[in-house]
């Protein structure tokens, strides 16, 4: 037998994320022989995110039918195998498959076969000791007897910039865990593409390679550690991952053995690790997106709290619709070499919508798991007028052009809808920002993919709104619900929107001079900021705020400006999509790629 993963006592994290580990009302202890103290009389319920067997998805993709859970243990105690799966009608039903009563006066191994005609889906157990019990090793093992292994040999590609506390953590770890491990080590090497060369040469190694490379962002770091994995042409797998997120180890050995024994028929699928939101660490952001019609991107379940046993089942259950658009993130994910080739590469936007466009336009199947997962800050924590509203939009229009399958996104219509959103905040800057989106994609992709998106980038948030922190008047004015919908009577919203909430056709002095409160970043809340004279976005995690002040004349001058623009786009975009076409296998070279790094070199 191999074994799969080993059951995980200690916590990564604190504890909001034990019940990702177990769940007891009694805490585990460590002994001087490096077991874990179950306490008499408590359950110990293992049925959890990354202690429990996805067995439904092993089974579905890997040739492996037979699997045991294996356990060291000293002690008078219960162990109880059970699993959870849902009917058709969505109910999740509990499945008891093994009930044993143990006295072992020495440390004792003890295999419990799971059978193979169980209908859970997901299966797990739980210990109830009628006397202090000590485990000192479990772990789930299966059987590989006559069974063909694949060749597996994973180039690990982490593009940063000068996020070295990220990255120095994950290098100590993974040297530790990963890299020290005898049986594993061989099938990695990572390779860290420093796009702002600050990363220390005493990092090298056998098992670690430092890519010196010019700031090309997410996309340039990306594609680098493509084009270093296609020189050595030895990898059959690229394991992308960003630089900034904390990851528990044991996930690449997760990763190891479901490529090793992968069914044939799945091969060319992506593994799409999930992203946990590093502040709610036990909350799962998304772990496959969707770019969906209305422009707009979003995770495909519904977000999860993985302390949940029930969301441990929805998770592996979650049934996708057909027809729809889904993506893998480059926080964690694996992709099969037969993607990575030399006219095969990311898209040169920089950063954000890489990802996306790399996985529409290659259009695989995608493999998600409890367990394989990393934490990543959320993405609605660091709102960026400059990042959301002109990178993301611009480089949305751009994707929407080259790939046929996305002719019914309405991107410039999600454009229209957030710039009057914006305009009625009076938050001219953002505004501004979706308008700059625009009219850089229509300059043509001899503009786009060849700008500095560095200096562009910096150019846009010098453009930005800047927040100040707190002050002691700012705390007075935060309703206990910031988030709170207020409704606004018929009359009331008419006067608004024929008014541009004050901005144009009425008087001045029809307005009561009030202040509206509002969150800062995403929503859109008439019912708070209705007929004011200035609103006040605020940063609840950040504890920052903004003050939006109504002015006629950037009204005026904006609005004229959008219609300017907007009358350009619908002139000129056929025009512009077939530039962008006709341009668009070229990007995606390896000599191209090349191109660029040699110029930006050249500058630093």
């Amino acid at each position: 037998m191999e074994k799969l993963y080993d059951i995980q006592f200690d916590v990564i994290g604190d504890e909001i994320t034990t019940h990702m580990y177990y769940r007891s009302d009694c805490i585990l202890f460590s002994d001087y022989e490096g077991g874990r103290i179950l306490s008499q009389n408590c359950n110990y319920d293992f049925f959890t995110y990354y202690n429990s067997l996805s067995i439904k998805k092993w089974r579905t993709y890997t040739n492996l039918e037979d699997f045991s859970l294996v356990i060291e243990a000293k002690g008078n105690f219960e162990l109880h195998l059970f699993g959870h799966y849902k009917e058709k009608n969505g109910e999740i039903k509990k499945e008891y498959i093994s009930r044993q009563k143990h006295t072992l006066d020495k440390k004792t191994q003890l295999i419990i076969d799971i059978p193979t005609n169980v209908l859970s889906s997901v299966v797990g157990f739980s210990i109830y000791p009628l006397s202090e019990t000590i485990v000192y090793s479990a772990c789930y093992m299966t059987k590989t007897n006559g069974i063909k292994s694949n060749e597996v040999r994973i180039a690990l590609i982490t593009p940063t910039y000068k996020k070295e506390e990220y990255i120095y953590a994950n290098i100590r770890l993974l040297n530790n865990y990963l890299f020290s491990n005898k049986e594993l080590s061989s099938f990695f090497h990572w390779f860290i593409v420093d796009n702002g060369r600050s990363i220390a040469d005493t990092y090298k190694n056998k098992y670690i390679s430092i890519v010196q490379n010019p700031n090309l962002g997410g996309a340039g770091g990306f594609a680098r550690g493509m084009m270093e994995m296609i020189k050595s042409g030895e990898y059959t797998h690229a394991l992308l991952m960003d630089d900034d997120v904390r990851m528990s180890p044991v996930t690449f050995r997760r990763i190891y053995y479901l490529l090793r024994y992968q069914r044939e028929e799945y091969k060319a699928n992506f593994i799409s690790g999930a992203m946990i939101k590093m502040e709610h660490p036990n909350i799962q952001h998304e772990d496959v997106g969707i770019f969906d019609c209305d422009g707009s991107h979003h995770s495909a379940k519904p977000a999860m709290d993985l302390n949940l046993w029930d969301s441990i089942v929805n998770n592996e259950e979650f049934k996708y619709i057909d027809d729809l658009h889904y993506y893998a993130g480059w926080w964690f994910c694996c992709i099969p070499s037969k993607y990575i080739k030399e006219d095969n590469l990311p898209l040169p936007v920089f950063v954000r919508g890489d990802d996306v466009e790399f996985s529409i336009r290659n259009n695989p199947g995608f493999i998600t798991m409890n367990g394989i997962c990393i934490w990543h800050e959320g993405f609605e924590n660091k709102f960026s007028g400059a990042m959301e509203f002109y990178q993301v939009e611009r480089n949305d229009l751009i994707v929407c052009d080259l790939i046929g399958e996305l002719d019914d996104i309405k991107v410039i219509e999600r454009i229209e809808t957030l710039f009057w959103e914006e305009i009625y905040k009076f938050n001219y800057l953002g505004a501004s920002l979706l308008l700059d989106a625009v009219e850089d994609y229509l300059q043509g992709p001899d503009y786009t993919f060849c700008i500095d998106g560095f200096k562009t980038m910096k150019q846009k948030n010098n453009k930005d709104n800047k927040l100040i922190d707190f002050t002691d008047d700012i705390y007075h004015i935060i309703p206990e619900n910031i988030y709170e919908w207020k409704p606004i009577s018929r009359f009331v919203k008419f006067i608004y929107d024929y008014s541009y909430n004050g901005q144009a056709r009425i008087p001045n002095f029809m307005i009561p001079k009030r202040k509206g409160v509002m969150p800062y970043g995403w929503g859109y809340y008439p019912g708070k900021i209705c007929m004011t004279n200035e609103n006040i976005a605020i940063d609840t995690i950040g504890k920052k705020y903004v003050v939006y002040k109504k002015n006629r004349n950037e009204f005026k001058k904006i609005v004229d400006r959008h219609k300017q623009i907007m009358n350009q786009y619908y002139l000129k975009k056929s025009e512009i999509k077939d530039k962008y076409l006709s341009s668009y296998k070229s990007q995606l070279g390896f000599d191209s790629w090349m191109k660029k790094i040699k110029i930006y070199s050249e500058k630093e």
